[in-house]
């Protein structure tokens, strides 16, 4: 099952993307390099957008990928935002108990 990741290629790229290990590597879809726009602040760049490979997806060899992590879930939502579904992660924080709720008529 595919899921968001960073992977940072050997060549220094960092590529936020849908991906899912395969027996040789990685397969990855709907890819983004993450580039420095100065401040701290970052920004995603569709990675190689005019390529069917771009929705259909296309393999990158475990030899090319020197380390897979976890993004936060911000970048996540970003992501989904531009890239995927549009549905955005609420926070712990945000998240009500319901059982503190009462009704009212």
């Amino acid at each position: 099952m595919s899921e968001v990741k960073i992977l940072r290629l050997t060549t220094g790229e960092e590529v936020l993307c849908k991906a899912e290990k395969t027996d040789g590597g990685w397969k990855v879809k709907k890819s983004a390099l993450i580039i420095p726009t100065g401040k701290g602040g970052i920004g995603l760049l569709p990675w190689m957008p005019y390529t069917t490979a771009f929705e259909n997806g296309f393999e990158i060899r475990e030899q090319d990928v020197m380390f897979e992590v976890q993004p936060q879930d911000e970048l996540i939502d970003e992501y989904n935002d531009v890239f995927g579904s549009g549905l955005i992660v609420p926070k712990k924080a945000d998240v009500i108990d319901g059982s503190s709720l009462k009704l009212t008529t």
